[in-house]
């Protein structure tokens, strides 16, 4: 086990950056602020990618430790390397909490937890109950540097293998995608503003598609959210035609996620500041309830029967006006462009189906619990262990028992 503990005195929180970053099966590291009340990890090789180039999310306080385990069968074959340690002169956290004593001018304007305006309402508040799987797949896009940037949504394909693809909006690829950080259930847990969770989180992305004309960007996480984030995979629809009714769910201004909910039909539209295209986003003439605001961007549009029809592109919807919203057509990134790397047709169906819908699904179950293991140290007495099964939407679960440096048959 290594331990490496990095101080940068002043810093409301610190975020690394990796170059190399390469881990064997086995390994694991898990990072944690000065009193080990914040964790994140474990990371294994699942986050390892292609181009080698990986970031974990701002952890808070001004001390950060890197702990590393690696088992003797696999005994030096991690790499890491650090090559950015990002210093936080102004929160990326909830500011009201740790802006005591902090000079008015070392702030400035951070998008943060209760920043939103006063209109927007909360996703889970009672009356939106019902709407908890659709809740459950929208995140919010954070920065390597800790900007709160846009909003996404995990979405289904037709081969329901869980593939991580996240939908967000073609104006949000800004910097690096690939130190990119994914929060999930940034939420409060009733209808008060109360913060949420900022440790469920997946540490870089891939961009897989993406066009300007109906703004949308296709990401793949670099690794399935885990079962203890419960998580759900969006169903869709492609077909050119109008929601009767709509709904946004989204990250206003970096604040924890809000609902928005308009009764009327949208309009096909283009873009009214950027007519370049005809008809190539969904018009929300004015929200009856809730509003959208920066770094809502990104966020899906859903119909009547709640799949996915577009992606938020920008607007004027506001607390206080009537004004509206533009949506980039889910009908025309399904098959814009000549390739690939222009639509999400390749991607969403990678079987060649020719659905023109998809219903959405659970995402992986959650983790067993009530693990007790009895006899692990009596000589002669075979160890015994037993757990409550977590149920799994997808049939067949199974677990896989390890003892280094091998690991029994799998259990169905």
């Amino acid at each position: 086990m290594w331990r490496l503990k990095i101080r940068s005195p002043g810093a409301y929180s610190i975020n690394l950056i990796y170059d190399i970053f390469s881990l064997p099966d086995w390994a694991t590291l898990y990072l944690y602020n000065e009193d080990k009340s914040y964790v994140i990890g474990a990371f294994t090789s699942d986050n390892n990618q292609q181009h080698g180039q990986f970031a974990t999310q701002p952890v808070p306080g001004n001390a950060i430790t890197l702990e590393y385990h690696e088992p003797a069968n696999v005994r030096g074959l991690g790499r890491i390397n650090i090559s950015k340690v990002i210093h936080a002169y102004r929160p990326t956290f909830n500011k009201r909490a740790w802006q005591t004593g902090a000079p008015d001018n070392l702030l400035g304007k951070v998008l943060d937890f209760g920043d939103s305006g006063p209109c927007n309402i909360n996703v889970r508040c009672p009356e939106w109950a019902s709407w908890d799987q659709q809740i459950r797949f929208v995140a919010m896009i954070i920065t390597s540097s800790g900007t709160r940037l846009c909003s996404g949504a995990l979405i289904n394909n037709s081969r329901q293998d869980l593939t991580p693809f996240f939908l967000t909006a073609n104006h949000c690829l800004k910097g690096n995608p690939d130190t990119w950080i994914i929060m999930f259930n940034y939420e409060s847990r009733g209808c008060a503003n109360i913060n949420g969770p900022t440790n469920q989180t997946i540490s870089g992305t891939m961009t897989v598609a993406n066009n300007s004309a109906s703004d949308f960007a296709l990401l793949s996480l670099s690794q399935r959210p885990p079962g203890s984030y419960r998580t759900y995979y969006a169903g869709w629809s492609r077909p050119n035609t109008p929601a009767q009714s709509s709904v946004g769910i989204h990250h206003p201004r970096g604040d924890i996620k809000k609902i928005s909910h308009d009764y009327d039909p949208v309009v096909s539209s283009d873009y009214e500041p950027d007519p370049y295209l005809l008809d190539s986003h969904w018009k929300v003439r004015d929200w009856d309830q809730g509003t959208t605001e920066p770094s809502s961007s990104g966020s899906p549009l859903f119909d009547q029967n709640r799949r996915i029809v577009g992606q938020l592109y920008g607007g004027s919807a506001a607390c206080g006006n009537d004004l509206p919203d533009y949506y980039g057509k889910f009908s025309m990134s399904w098959d814009y462009g000549s390739t690939y790397s222009t639509r999400l047709r390749d991607w969403l169906d990678p079987i060649n189906s020719g659905s023109s819908t998809l219903d959405g699904m659970e995402g992986p179950p959650t983790e067993p619990t009530n693990v007790v293991i009895t006899n692990p140290n009596q000589i002669g007495m075979s160890p015994r262990l037993s757990w409550s099964a977590s149920s799994s939407p997808h049939g067949i679960a199974y677990y896989q028992i390890f003892r280094t440096p091998s690991y029994y048959n799998p259990l169905n």
